[in-house]
């Protein structure tokens, strides 16, 4: 009853949880559930969500000139620079242990 309709209408889209999709909604993006999902991770390594929350906003601050709503930076945008910086910072960890050897 219905599937070959359901199928026509969307496809094979996945599913996904109410609460991404929600957010999604909200911020206009699908970075936003990696975020999300990173600030979990963050908060269980030790890192506070305070200050994950601070830097993800200075970031959107940044990208907005520095001034004005924050909340107008796509977030595809901050999760892409936040990997970079968070590679680079990695990076800077494997340098500074192969000098230590």
């Amino acid at each position: 009853g219905g599937c070959d309709l359901r199928e026509q209408a969307g496809g094979e889209a996945q599913l996904k949880s109410i609460d991404d999709f929600n957010k999604a909604q909200e911020d206009g993006s699908d970075a936003a559930p990696v975020l999300e999902r990173l600030r979990n991770v963050m908060e269980e390594i030790g890192v506070e969500n305070e200050l994950f929350d601070q830097v993800i906003d200075g970031m959107k601050k940044d990208m907005n000139g520095g001034g004005g709503d924050s909340s107008e930076a796509p977030l595809d945008a901050i999760a892409t620079e936040l990997g970079k910086k968070l590679k680079e910072a990695m990076k800077s960890i494997a340098a500074d242990q192969l000098r230590i050897k």
